[in-house]
């Protein structure tokens, strides 16, 4: 959950805001350190810090802060019967005032949230403002998750409604296809469009961790592209398509050379097992829950970020 880039956003408009983070959470609780809150003074806010009671109790509290004129805050809070919640946990809230004169800081931390996790140190002034510097090495605060990448070769219905359902969740989108005319004119911030003759040559500039989606108009087109990934290795290969057309790759595969293991390596047909409905939108969400079954984004000290 981005809190940065609304932060500065709003700044840029002349709106100043409060920055609620979660800084200690002990036993049971709904989100952990890093999760936040980016709240203006009209009550609209982003962000979350796992809703329920928590999340509306330091909504209310905002408010309170901002009239009190206040620079920061600390409150604590038991997940306990006060609360109504039976998590049972603790959690530190701080409360920090940002007004349009910080700027400038809150979009050198923005443009790091845009590149995945980053660290910070803090340093507080005689007005009790908080600056924060990013960090290379281990920091006092740490922000966002590292992107899961995906490459989504295929531009057609399914791809367009996979490229939707993938682009709401913490993920770097390759999309990719032979015909350019079927990429739409805007694309979310953290998808790239590539219109290639022969999809396959993007294959070289993707990470190992890829997972790949292959759903082309072409079934030609999917086999060359399949091969090429199963030859270069990546974390997750995907075909769209039936258990008939898996076989019929399997033994085309094993044709050109492939050993038994390797031409047997990739999902097909792609998606959660089991789910039969055909709907574009259907098929894009089991495939994105597919995508992140053992894939928690955590920090370094399993602090969940999502």
């Amino acid at each position: 959950m981005k809190l940065w880039q609304p932060l500065a956003k709003c700044l840029s408009e002349n709106q100043p805001v409060v920055l609620v983070l979660v800084q200690e959470a002990r036993g049971s609780v709904p989100r952990g350190v890093g999760a936040g809150l980016v709240v203006l003074p009209n009550g609209e806010f982003y962000g979350t810090i796992g809703g329920g009671a928590l999340e509306w109790k330091a909504l209310s509290h905002a408010t309170t802060f901002t009239e009190s004129g206040k620079m920061f805050e600390q409150l604590n809070v038991p997940l306990g019967p006060n609360l109504g919640q039976c998590c049972g946990g603790h959690v530190s809230l701080t409360y920090e005032a940002w007004n349009p004169e910080r700027l400038e800081e809150a979009g050198v931390l923005a443009q790091a949230e845009c590149a995945g996790r980053f660290e910070t140190t803090q340093s507080h002034t005689n007005t009790d403002l908080i600056h924060r510097t990013i960090v290379e090495s281990e920091g006092t605060e740490r922000f966002g998750i590292n992107s899961v990448p995906v490459a989504i070769f295929g531009a057609g219905h399914v791809g367009k409604a996979l490229m939707r359902s993938l682009s709401l969740l913490p993920v770097r989108i390759v999309w990719v296809d032979s015909r350019a005319d079927m990429f739409p004119g805007l694309a979310p911030d953290n998808v790239s469009m590539h219109a290639l003759s022969d999809p396959r040559t993007i294959l070289a500039d993707l990470s190992s961790e890829t997972s790949i989606i292959i759903l082309t108009h072409s079934h030609a087109q999917d086999l060359a592209i399949l091969e090429a990934a199963l030859k270069v290795g990546f974390s997750f290969v995907g075909v769209i398509g039936s258990k008939t057309k898996r076989a019929r790759f399997e033994s085309m595969l094993l044709k050109a050379g492939l050993n038994e293991n390797l031409a047997r390596s990739f999902h097909c047909p792609i998606g959660i097992p089991g789910l039969e409905n055909k709907e574009p939108s259907v098929i894009a969400a089991s495939v994105s829950a597919q995508l992140f079954m053992g894939k928690p984004a955590k920090t370094k000290n399993g602090t969940c970020f999502l």
